[in-house]
């Protein structure tokens, strides 16, 4: 499999005090807390993850293969 594009975030090399990084700690935070992680089927973790902007521009095959793998059966 060849991969597009890889993103990382170095939280090591952002300006710790900057108002950005803050705005985005801030935000992965809160999203980390919010979101789902347990859901009654497979099918309505695809339901959800495929509303979800973070999710919602996986290839369908690995968000398949990711929900298979790691979510509620």
């Amino acid at each position: 499999m060849n991969f597009h594009s890889i993103i990382a975030l170095e939280p090591g090399i952002s300006i710790k005090d900057s108002p950005e990084a803050l705005a985005l700690y801030s935000s992965l935070t809160a999203w980390a807390w919010l979101r789902g992680d347990v859901w009654p089927s497979r099918d309505a973790a695809k339901k959800e993850l495929t509303l979800s902007p973070m999710f919602n521009t996986w290839d369908p095959r690995i968000l398949d293969l990711y929900i298979v793998r790691y979510l509620a059966q």
